[in-house]
């Protein structure tokens, strides 16, 4: 009906992308395919929007760390490097993801920390796979 009316969706709903991890993906611990990837700072910030939320500061006031809970107590961590200065969030344009992994709780540095992406359901990862495309679509 939307296509009669040729009327846009104002968020993705009907025409959802669907991600799969791959067999290799479900196994590790990390998600190598979105990690060394430089992205704006501007749009880490805009994964607020989707339910993550930045670490608290260092000693330094940079927060290394975005992260968003999932089921069964798990966390979805991005590391990031240099990191977004809390203070003046725009003062570090770019970000480069580190390492994305799972966490029982948010920790301090990139540590694996063994939970493997075989925990998650096909729509859990399915969502963290876009909000983790959105992210690295403007990526070199």
């Amino acid at each position: 009906m939307f296509a009669d009316y040729e009327i846009l969706q104002p968020f993705p709903q009907l025409g959802r992308g669907v991600h799969a991890l791959t067999e290799e993906e479900k196994a590790a611990d990390h998600l190598e395919r979105f990690e060394g990837l430089t992205v704006p700072t501007g749009v880490v910030l805009g994964l607020e929007r989707l339910g993550w939320a930045r670490a608290t500061p260092d000693h330094h006031n940079v927060q290394d760390t975005i992260a968003r809970a999932l089921p069964d107590g798990l966390l979805a961590t991005i590391h990031l490097h240099p990191g977004i200065e809390a203070g003046d969030p725009r003062a570090r344009p770019e970000q480069t993801l580190r390492l994305v992994s799972l966490a029982e709780a948010p920790g301090t540095g990139p540590t694996r920390t063994g939970h493997t992406f075989a925990k998650l359901d096909d729509l859990t990862a399915s969502e963290l796979l876009g909000h983790l495309t959105h992210l690295t679509r403007s990526a070199p």
